[in-house]
Protein backbone atom coordinates (compact mmCIF):
# COMPACT_ATOMS: atom_id res chain seq x y z
CA UNK A 1 0.00 0.00 0.00
CA UNK A 2 1.12 3.30 -0.51
CA UNK A 3 -0.09 6.74 0.70
CA UNK A 4 0.86 10.23 0.11
CA UNK A 5 -0.18 12.95 1.78
CA UNK A 6 0.47 16.36 0.62
CA UNK A 7 0.15 18.92 2.82
CA UNK A 8 0.39 22.83 1.84
CA UNK A 9 1.32 26.22 3.90
CA UNK A 10 -2.19 27.25 2.80
CA UNK A 11 -3.51 24.08 4.37
CA UNK A 12 -1.97 24.56 7.59
CA UNK A 13 -2.66 28.18 7.91
CA UNK A 14 -6.85 27.58 7.31
CA UNK A 15 -6.22 24.41 9.51
CA UNK A 16 -3.35 24.39 11.94
CA UNK A 17 -4.61 21.05 13.36
CA UNK A 18 -4.07 19.44 10.28
CA UNK A 19 -0.96 18.27 11.36
CA UNK A 20 -2.29 16.79 14.19
CA UNK A 21 -5.45 14.63 12.21
CA UNK A 22 -1.92 13.80 9.65
CA UNK A 23 -0.01 12.03 13.22
CA UNK A 24 -3.65 10.18 14.15
CA UNK A 25 -3.47 8.88 10.75
CA UNK A 26 0.25 7.55 10.35
CA UNK A 27 -0.28 6.33 14.29
CA UNK A 28 -3.40 4.02 13.01
CA UNK A 29 -1.41 2.84 10.19
CA UNK A 30 1.40 2.29 11.86
CA UNK A 31 -0.59 0.00 14.53
CA UNK A 32 -2.39 -2.19 11.83
CA UNK A 33 -5.95 -0.49 12.56
CA UNK A 34 -8.56 -1.09 9.94
CA UNK A 35 -7.60 1.42 7.19
CA UNK A 36 -11.45 0.65 5.86
CA UNK A 37 -12.55 2.44 8.20
CA UNK A 38 -12.14 6.36 6.86
CA UNK A 39 -9.93 8.83 9.73
CA UNK A 40 -12.68 11.99 9.05
CA UNK A 41 -10.85 15.17 10.42
CA UNK A 42 -13.48 17.69 9.26
CA UNK A 43 -16.73 19.79 10.48
CA UNK A 44 -20.00 19.67 8.25
CA UNK A 45 -20.63 23.06 7.57
CA UNK A 46 -23.57 23.51 5.13
CA UNK A 47 -23.31 26.00 2.16
CA UNK A 48 -26.09 28.59 5.08
CA UNK A 49 -23.42 27.92 7.69
CA UNK A 50 -21.08 29.31 5.51
CA UNK A 51 -22.95 32.44 4.03
CA UNK A 52 -24.21 33.35 6.97
CA UNK A 53 -20.47 33.61 9.15
CA UNK A 54 -19.08 35.17 5.36
CA UNK A 55 -21.99 37.64 6.30
CA UNK A 56 -20.94 38.34 9.72
CA UNK A 57 -17.61 38.58 9.15
CA UNK A 58 -18.13 41.30 6.32
CA UNK A 59 -20.15 43.20 8.53
CA UNK A 60 -17.05 43.08 10.92
CA UNK A 61 -14.13 43.30 8.77
CA UNK A 62 -15.80 45.02 5.67
CA UNK A 63 -17.11 43.46 2.19
CA UNK A 64 -12.60 43.75 0.48
CA UNK A 65 -11.78 41.41 3.53
CA UNK A 66 -14.72 38.84 2.97
CA UNK A 67 -13.73 38.88 -0.80
CA UNK A 68 -10.22 38.30 -0.20
CA UNK A 69 -10.87 34.87 1.68
CA UNK A 70 -12.99 33.80 -0.97
CA UNK A 71 -10.58 34.87 -3.50
CA UNK A 72 -8.62 32.63 -1.85
CA UNK A 73 -10.93 29.70 -2.46
CA UNK A 74 -10.73 30.79 -6.12
CA UNK A 75 -14.48 32.28 -5.55
CA UNK A 76 -16.44 35.27 -6.06
CA UNK A 77 -19.06 34.96 -4.30
CA UNK A 78 -19.96 31.88 -1.33
CA UNK A 79 -22.16 29.17 -4.06
CA UNK A 80 -19.16 29.35 -6.01
CA UNK A 81 -17.34 27.89 -2.85
CA UNK A 82 -16.36 24.18 -3.62
CA UNK A 83 -18.23 22.09 -0.63
CA UNK A 84 -14.69 20.32 0.67
CA UNK A 85 -13.39 24.51 1.39
CA UNK A 86 -16.61 25.25 3.42
CA UNK A 87 -14.39 24.00 7.13
CA UNK A 88 -11.29 25.92 5.77
CA UNK A 89 -13.50 29.12 4.76
CA UNK A 90 -14.61 28.84 8.16
CA UNK A 91 -11.33 28.37 9.85
CA UNK A 92 -9.92 31.50 7.62
CA UNK A 93 -13.05 33.51 9.15
CA UNK A 94 -12.59 32.60 12.61
CA UNK A 95 -8.52 33.29 12.20
CA UNK A 96 -9.04 36.82 12.12
CA UNK A 97 -11.82 37.62 13.85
Amino acid sequence: MEITIKITSQDILFNPDILEATKELWSMLAEGKNQDEPLTYAHNYSVEDVRKALGDFSKTNGSQAAKKILNAFKASKVTELLEKDYSNVMDAVKAVK
